[in-house]
């Protein structure tokens, strides 16, 4: 299990596509590849998925990631509901990084 209280663990989704990269009206063929990554660690899971939805990517944080490890990812909205840790998440369409603290994630 990573993280923990005091560690912050950077979640993402990746779609691997032949071709196209999912974008609306495009082939989504392809694999999925969730990583959650201890940023004080090091230590990192890759674990391939069906699909990026919340009934699918929060059992994999849950039984993966410690209750009270700070949580930095996107706004993903299969995120939104993640109970149990301190979520921070940035808005890539807005910055890439926080414009006040000049950190990679802002709180949402």
């Amino acid at each position: 299990m990573l993280g923990g209280p005091g560690h912050i663990v950077a979640i993402d989704e990746t779609l691997m596509a032949e071709g196209s990269l999912g974008y609306p009206g495009s082939t989504r063929r392809g694999a999925v590849v969730f990583r959650r990554h201890n940023l004080a660690t090091g230590d990192f899971f890759m674990t391939l998925v069906m699909n990026c939805a919340e009934a699918t990517l929060l059992p994999v944080i849950q039984r993966n990631v410690a209750p009270g490890t700070r949580v930095w990812s996107d706004v993903w909205a299969a995120y939104r509901n993640l109970n149990g840790y301190v979520h921070q998440m940035v808005n890539h369409s807005r910055h890439f990084v926080n414009p006040i603290t000049g950190g990679s994630h802002e709180l949402h």
